[in-house]
């Protein structure tokens, strides 16, 4: 069934002058800013831009859906984790937050686009008072681009977009600028009071503009590296947490998880302990507060035992481990939990799968 709330969006005349001359500033703001950019192609951005564009094509798609499509259409092999990851570094790791964005730029890409076709500043106000909403997504300029290709694949009649997928929030940031000044200026809405300049007063305003457009986007390029400071940090703990819990160390979080429970259930029951393994419990006490102060948390109870069907292990992202194969969609199992999965704050951030199996008669 179709969703009466998605917007529809009319192609673009490419013979109208108004048109070319868009698709002109389009390909010079991509060409002016791929000369200021270090390093013209990052493989990371470009993983994130590709996974944006599937969700400026539909906003509903799934983790699992997103990274189903991206093998198809470019035969790779990225699984969930990754195209979570780049959900979390996009800033749109949750579903609302997702259909909030896109929904956004849904809204601004015509709104531009007939600010564009009409030459009305009361539309250019129309389109900018949509263009101030959700200024907390760093991600926001680069979406509503790509949401602007994606509609309109005609505007890039130079093939620059292939350079633009590689653009950081910033430099994504700097495109949208410049054709948002396009669109200003042929809606005759100037930024400030216009007044008769000179020949070399006109120049040096323009050199202030050009200025005071480099400042922003310094500005911008800092906040967006001390951001991937932070989030470089982050991934280099979660690594560490994932390895602590990988098979080759034996699956120390898990070991960690049952052995606190075994202190705290001899301490309830009061058993006296040898002096000589009580620095042991202390050790172990003092490595669960240090998992814990680092907002490292288990996903299930280690050890409950619950009714499964198939399909609730791809839903939750866990693995059945042991036991006979399902032979329906329809047949529940009762499992066991024996390893919880740990997730890293919110639960979008997961470091390691749980895993179950298939209970036995010495589980029931």
């Amino acid at each position: 069934m179709a969703d009466k709330s998605e917007v529809k969006f009319e192609k673009l005349d490419v013979n109208d002058p108004t048109v070319k001359r868009f698709a002109e500033i389009w390909h010079n703001s991509i060409t002016r800013t791929m000369k200021k950019s270090i390093k013209n192609e990052d493989r990371q951005y470009l993983f994130f831009s590709r996974i944006l564009q599937m969700l400026c094509e539909n906003k509903r798609l799934r983790a699992e859906e997103c990274a189903e499509l991206y093998n198809q259409r470019y035969h790779d092999n990225v699984a969930r984790e990754n195209v979570n990851y780049a959900f979390r570094r996009c800033g749109i790791n949750s579903p609302d937050s997702r259909t909030e964005i896109f929904r956004w730029a849904e809204m601004a890409i015509p709104a531009f686009v007939k600010a564009m076709q009409s030459r009305k500043s009361e539309d250019f106000d129309s389109y900018m008072n949509l263009q101030r909403r959700n200024g907390q997504f760093d991600f926001k300029s680069k979406i509503f681009c790509l949401m602007l290709y994606t509609r309109y694949p005609e505007i890039d009649m130079t093939g620059d977009f292939r350079s633009f997928e590689s653009f950081g929030p910033a430099y994504a940031k700097s495109v949208r600028r410049d054709i948002e000044d396009f669109v200003r200026n042929i809606c005759r809405v100037q930024p400030r009071e216009s007044k008769r300049l000179s020949e070399s007063d006109r120049k040096i305003e323009e050199l202030e503009n050009a200025l005071r457009q480099n400042e922003i986007l310094m500005k911008d390029l800092q906040e967006e590296f001390n951001n991937r400071l932070e989030e470089n940090h982050q991934e280099e703990m979660l690594e560490f947490f994932s390895r602590l819990n990988s098979d080759k160390y034996g699956c120390i979080l898990d070991e960690m998880m049952s052995a606190y429970s075994g202190i705290k259930k001899l301490r309830r029951d009061k058993v006296q302990l040898p002096l000589e393994i009580t620095g042991l419990f202390r050790f172990i006490e003092n490595f669960a507060r240090f998992v814990r102060d680092n907002e490292i948390n288990p996903i299930m109870k280690l050890g409950s035992i619950q009714e499964w069907r198939e399909r609730d292990f791809n839903a939750s992202g866990s693995e059945y481990v042991s036991g006979s194969p399902y032979t329906s969609a329809d047949e529940v199992k009762r499992v066991k939990v024996i390893s919880p999965g740990w997730f890293y704050k919110d639960r979008d951030i997961q470091i390691a799968r749980p895993r179950l199996k298939e209970c036995g008669e010495d589980d029931i």
